[in-house]
């Protein structure tokens, strides 16, 4: 049933281009008339329907071959703009004075702009019945194409704005972990930003700074690399860990926990007063019970932790409590304890995480 759609679907088509002929487009030479470079980028493909491919997505692949063609020849005018421009203008962000140039930008990156980034990008189709040929042709207006790219620029660059804001202000709050998390999140916008202001000189290369953003661009990039930097040492902890089992020391666990913690980007300090936050953590195991089971003994211990957090940038005990976990081996009651111990660690992250970090 299938095939039987798709052959008809091509019957059709193949019956209206033989009424209507081949259309404008299919000749280079009226192609090229009806649509100047100077005005449009454009792409045209033609080729056979594959044995055993439907005539939809034979008409898919050839249009698509089109659009790819189109989007080359922007790419190609963006190199050549990149090869030809040697201007540049001083831009101040919260950095400094920094030299930034039209070709530095356009230069910094290969274009990674597909069929789908290029807005207003159409394409028409003909087949040819007799020769059992598709041809495809694609086209952009250059100045369709400015438009909706200066837009989307403008837009792309004005939430970059508010993010870059708001990821200040979990820095100034000592949100590490989330400011750096939202760092992250920036790459696909500061890319698309990228990728806009090349489309742009595709289509005009004597456009100046102002008109790309670059300098507001710059000064959010400035801002940006500002809080990586800040961000990069993390925040700074006074760990205070005591932990025993059976009255003597357990030490392990108090290495556990800095490993954990320094995987969100903390830093140690050996005082209290200076650290903006405080970890004061006093636990021990107890004996709980011990079964038999299948001439198998079954070792069971509590481990008992007690905690503080404290804010000391703003003053403030954010947690004061304790918590338990229960630990069991087949050995003895230190490895049990020894079990308990390991599993407690992800209970102490969370609250800190949840609280502190």
């Amino acid at each position: 049933m299938k095939r039987l759609l798709s052959y008809l679907f091509f019957i059709s088509v193949s019956f209206t281009a033989l009424c209507q002929g081949p259309p404008v487009w299919y000749d280079s030479a009226m192609r090229d008339m009806k649509y100047p470079r100077e005005m449009f980028f454009t792409g045209f493909a033609i080729g056979e329907k594959n044995p055993g491919e439907s005539a939809e997505d034979a008409i898919r692949r050839i249009s698509d071959e089109a659009k790819v063609e189109a989007v080359s020849g922007i790419r190609m005018t963006v190199s050549k703009v990149m090869n030809s421009t040697s201007s540049s203008s001083l831009t101040t962000g919260s950095q400094g004075v920094s030299e930034v140039s039209k070709e530095d930008f356009v230069s910094s990156t290969i274009m990674r702009t597909d069929i789908r980034d290029v807005p207003g990008l159409l394409s028409e189709f003909w087949t040819d019945p007799d020769k059992g040929i598709v041809a495809a042709f694609a086209y952009v207006s250059k100045s369709e194409l400015a438009r909706k790219v200066d837009r989307r620029l403008t837009v792309n660059i004005t939430k970059l704005e508010m993010a870059v804001e708001e990821i200040g202000d979990l820095a100034a709050a000592s949100r590490l972990k989330d400011a750096s998390d939202a760092l992250e999140g920036l790459k696909p916008i500061l890319d698309d930003i990228d990728e806009d202001q090349k489309l742009l000189v595709s289509v005009d290369a004597s456009l100046s700074d102002e008109d790309l953003q670059i300098l507001r661009f710059n000064e959010l990039k400035n801002v940006i690399s500002s809080i990586d930097d800040s961000l990069k040492d993390g925040v700074s902890i006074y760990l205070s860990c005591s932990a025993e089992i059976f009255g003597n020391a357990y030490r392990d666990f108090e290495e556990e926990l800095r490993a954990a913690l320094s995987g969100f980007r903390c830093h140690f300090v050996e005082s209290s007063e200076d650290a903006e936050r405080t970890i004061v953590i006093n636990a021990s195991a107890v004996e709980h019970s011990k079964s038999e089971l299948y001439n198998l003994s079954n070792y069971f211990c509590y481990v008992n932790l007690d905690m503080t957090l404290e804010n000391n940038v703003k003053g403030v005990c954010v947690y004061d409590g304790r918590i338990s976990q229960k630990g069991g081996h087949t050995k003895s009651y230190r490895d049990a304890a020894v079990d308990g111990y390991k599993d407690i660690v992800g209970k102490v992250m969370l609250i800190i995480e949840n609280n502190l970090l």
